[in-house]
């Protein structure tokens, strides 16, 4: 019996060890389990830490763009300012310029009445005796004016670049010749008038008419100024073809030809393009009231609507109101990719030099053209210095397309 018992607790002890040790495997499964997700949990943390160091680092790069965004913004707001208050300013230069020149022309026109004598001063005329001399400021029936009043006349706008280098020892007198009277012909021992003041300027031809006053004029001399007419003139744009020399030394051309001269006909958008379509080593020139200038495109213009490069491509002056004598530009290497834009017809620009500060071209006496900051874009320029027409607007008034040959 005790034999049994022993037995019985045997197995049963060997029963629950076997429980024991599969509670046990079952144990070291779910501690292995969680090892593996712990290890897994761990790297997820890792991951989670990196990634969020490197989403803070973005955000305050964020955050320090935004602040450079709105200094930038700032400083634009200031650029704007300052850029409206000198424009306002070359108004206002402008409209003194504009009034001196005015006033300068009324003046003009004043002195000339005085040189027509009325017909109390024919008869006091008739009166003078022979000894009778003549001062510097009262010379026949001339008299300076004692003050001089703003005009009303209004002035091309064109003419403002000129008006700046207005100078008194550069313009010319031109003497309109009267036919010969018998006492202009037996003048051989007085002036000869004609003669003296042509080719002149009027500072000279004050001083002939100063020096002259010392002589002694004969009988009814006084009616002399009745036969001089002066009249001030302003210098003329000379014809392209003087400065086919100097473009074909720019270019090393051989030749040049004329493909295209807008005032030859209408202006005509379509034709335009079409005849520079696929055309390379232009010259293109513009006229103005006063200024003659262009730029050079040596590659060929194979599309519109976009921009073209040219490694050849510089801009040019050949006569203005600041300088006759001919310079050019070359593009500086910032501005050496985006050269010429041909807009398509919907475009009131007819084309488009350069990118950032820039020569835009309208259509001839349609469109306005304006010169934007090119100083910017091209190598020792200053903006004023091209043709002084920085950010204003002006009218071409021809355009020339020569296209030169190697």
């Amino acid at each position: 019996m005790q034999e049994f018992v022993e037995c019985e607790n045997y197995k049963t002890f060997k029963e629950n060890l076997e429980n024991f040790c599969e509670d046990t495997k079952q144990l070291e499964n779910e501690i292995s389990d969680q090892s593996y997700i712990r290890i897994h949990i761990n790297e997820h943390e890792k991951d989670e830490n990196y990634f969020q160091k490197e989403l803070n680092e973005r955000k305050e790069k964020i955050v320090l763009d935004e602040i450079a965004l709105k200094d930038l913004k700032q400083l634009l707001e200031v650029i704007k300012t300052i850029k409206k208050s000198l424009h306002e300013i070359c108004k206002l230069n402008d409209r003194y310029l504009l009034t001196s020149k005015t006033k300068f022309n009324q003046d003009v026109e004043l002195i000339m009445t005085h040189f027509q004598p009325s017909t109390s001063q024919q008869q006091s005329s008739k009166k003078l005796k022979k000894n009778h001399q003549y001062s510097s400021t009262n010379f026949g029936a001339f008299k300076f004016p004692l003050e001089i009043h703003p005009t009303k006349r209004k002035i091309n706008p064109e003419m403002i670049s000129s008006i700046k280098k207005l100078d008194m020892n550069h313009l010319t007198a031109d003497i309109i010749e009267q036919p010969q009277t018998a006492r202009t012909a037996e003048s051989k021992n007085g002036i000869e008038i004609e003669e003296k003041y042509k080719g002149k300027t009027l500072k000279q031809s004050t001083d002939i008419l100063n020096s002259s006053s010392k002589l002694k004029p004969r009988r009814r001399s006084r009616s002399m100024a009745s036969e001089i007419s002066i009249i001030i003139t302003t210098p003329k744009l000379k014809g392209i073809e003087m400065y086919y020399e100097t473009l074909k030394q720019w270019n090393q051309a051989q030749s040049l030809n004329i493909i295209y001269d807008s005032s030859q006909r209408a202006f005509n958008k379509n034709e335009f393009t079409h005849l520079i379509t696929n055309k390379s080593s232009l010259f293109f020139i513009f006229q103005t009231q006063s200024d003659l200038f262009g730029f050079y495109f040596g590659s060929s213009i194979s599309s519109f609507d976009k921009y073209l490069s040219d490694d050849h491509h510089f801009i040019f002056t050949l006569q203005t109101s600041l300088s006759n004598i001919p310079t050019r530009w070359f593009p500086t290497a910032k501005r050496s990719k985006y050269i010429l834009n041909v807009p398509l017809n919907s475009s009131p620009i007819l084309l488009r030099v350069n990118y950032k500060g820039c020569l835009v071209i309208g259509y001839p006496d349609i469109e306005a053209s304006e010169v934007l900051d090119i100083g910017s874009s091209y190598k020792n320029l200053k903006s004023d210095s091209f043709i002084g027409r920085n950010f204003s607007k002006f009218s071409i008034k021809n355009i020339i397309i020569l296209q030169s040959q190697n």
